[in-house]
């Protein structure tokens, strides 16, 4: 739930057909070069004007990078693009487009293999980067008893957690999600094979997203080009008044994300306490409505419920995995008193349908997690 604002609908499409720089069908791609960067954008939903915004943003940041950025964009039932973006301060979208696909679904897991691989047919480099843009609910399943999902939303039809693994490739250097909630431990812990960094908020993210006029340059720049698109989204939210200034921001490394399951472990286990209270533990996701989710900050949740004296080998292990972390002092006028860089799901109530489907995440599958408590 990218926040706010009902949008354009068929705007987008016009402008973009009009301020294209080329329209065919396909186009064979140029020389190998250092990094592709793949935005993702699903739009065909209330954020449609963002869509388009964002690409703006985007040319505007890219005047000096060694590489490539092609932009998915879809943001009706009909047409979607496959565009590169071009360098510019104007305010319509420069770019070539490379594709156009018919009565596609962007929430569908095969068709985002598909544009993943003509993006580097059109684009190969030695690296590869992806944004994944749309609304968001972490690792909620796609059921048809419930109206949410893990990933995107294409007029309604969203992805599930488990297909979005299944769909993307194994070998790219980062992901960053534009979307609310992906910063779960769930959800980093399931991709964790797929990219050596990611860059998510475990809360809310504000439907204007990342300031990429000031930061696209940035991913194209390795593990500190990463940190600064970090601090260009935080430093964004924080000059901004009242409910704007809202952001939680985390920098993952990857291949360090195995460290965390087996302190927990021993944190839980070597206690014998089964059952956890949360009442005063940092929630993090704030709009209303989302109760759903139930959301916590997961240093917070353990170190309220256990001994301080064992909370030394998890906190160490966080300070590995989560190499920046930013927040704002308050998120949709809330309080953040705790903030770790991860979330994690505490089910108080909840559903069959979701308890049946974390039971086959790879973080419950060697944590035990949904089976060690019950809360107060």
């Amino acid at each position: 739930m990218k926040t706010l604002l009902i949008k354009l609908t068929i705007v987008f499409q016009l402008i973009l057909l009009s301020y294209c720089g080329r329209k065919d069908d396909y186009y064979i791609g140029e020389k190998i070069a250092k990094k592709t960067v793949l935005f993702y954008i699903s739009g065909n939903n209330d954020l449609r004007n963002e869509a388009f915004s964002t690409i703006k943003k985007i040319q505007k940041g890219i005047k000096e990078i060694d590489g490539s950025v092609i932009a998915y964009v879809k943001t009706d039932k009909h047409n979607s693009y496959l565009l590169r973006v071009r360098y510019s301060l104007e305010e319509r979208i420069i770019s070539d487009t490379l594709k156009i696909y018919q009565n596609s679904n962007s929430s569908d897991p095969n068709f985002l293999q598909k544009v993943v691989a003509d993006s580097r047919s059109f684009a190969p480099a030695d690296s590869y980067g992806l944004i994944l843009w749309s609304h968001a609910t972490s690792w909620l399943p796609k059921a048809k008893a419930v109206n949410t999902k893990s990933f995107g939303n294409d007029n309604g039809f969203e992805m599930d957690l488990l297909d979005l693994k299944r769909a993307l490739p194994n070998d790219l250097d980062f992901i960053l999600f534009d979307a609310c909630y992906m910063g779960s431990i769930e959800v980093m812990y399931e991709l964790r094979n797929k990219a050596k960094y990611f860059i998510s908020s475990p809360a809310e993210v504000l439907a204007s997203g990342f300031p990429y006029q000031d930061c696209t340059a940035d991913l194209f720049a390795g593990e500190e080009g990463l940190k600064r698109v970090c601090e260009s989204f935080f430093n964004y939210y924080q000059t901004k008044k009242g409910p704007y200034a809202s952001a939680t921001v985390s920098l993952i490394d990857a291949k360090k994300l195995n460290l965390i399951p087996a302190g927990i472990k021993r944190i839980i286990e070597d206690t014998d306490k089964l059952q956890i209270n949360i009442s005063g533990v940092q929630k993090l996701n704030f709009q209303n409505g989302s109760d759903l989710l139930s959301s916590y900050d997961l240093l917070d949740l353990i170190s309220k419920n256990y001994p301080t004296n064992k909370l030394y080998n998890l906190e160490r292990s966080l300070e590995n995995v989560v190499i920046y972390k930013a927040n704002t002092n308050f998120f949709l006028n809330q309080k953040i008193n705790s903030y770790s860089g991860l979330s994690v799901f505490v089910g108080k109530k909840t559903k069959k349908t979701y308890l049946d489907a974390y039971k086959k995440l790879e973080w419950n599958k060697d944590t035990n997690w949904i089976n060690y408590f019950k809360t107060t």
